[in-house]
């Protein structure tokens, strides 16, 4: 039997930090976000087991407890939210329809991700200082008009925010 919820409204915050409030409900999340795909119920329990523990022994005491609250109410929950699809059957999930709404509270930002904000400030700087030198007509900068380094910089930052968009 499946377990599925097609719902096409988003998660509101309160609703997202509820089904964040619990550890395992965000180990779950995070562990098939990871498989690229399905998972199964056991191979996750043993994941989060794995994570709980501090050593072997007791993530094999665990595992059964982690197993039988995912069955009973975790997974259970999350499907109902429509974050996944639940084969009880089968016993495997895979990421419902609104999984990216409950991951954008879960997963940081990679390395280019904050690079790329890291540049929006850099160039931003950089133009400023470069509008204030040409005003004050600092060497090199005062060669150009304070309103060149102004739509110079302005075209920057556009582009800058067209690539994130688009690439």
């Amino acid at each position: 039997m499946s377990t599925k919820l097609n719902t096409k409204r988003q998660l509101d915050e309160a609703e997202a930090f509820h089904i964040l409030g619990n550890d395992r409900r965000r180990a779950a999340i995070n562990r098939l976000a990871q498989s690229h795909g399905s998972i199964t119920v056991s191979e996750l329990a043993e994941q989060i087991a794995e994570e709980e523990a501090g050593s072997a022994a007791e993530a094999e005491n665990l595992y059964k407890s982690v197993y039988v609250s995912l069955r009973q109410t975790h997974l259970p929950k999350l499907a109902a939210q429509g974050i996944i699809e639940y084969d009880s059957d089968s016993q495997t999930i895979r990421p419902g329809n609104r999984m990216d709404d409950i991951r954008v509270y879960t997963s940081s930002p990679s390395r280019f991700e904050a690079l790329q904000r890291s540049a929006y400030l850099l160039v931003s700087v950089v133009g400023l200082l470069a509008v204030v030198g040409a005003q004050f007509g600092v060497p090199v900068l005062g060669a150009l008009p304070v309103e060149v380094w102004a739509v110079f910089f302005l075209l920057l930052i556009v582009a800058l925010s067209l690539y994130q968009n688009y690439a």
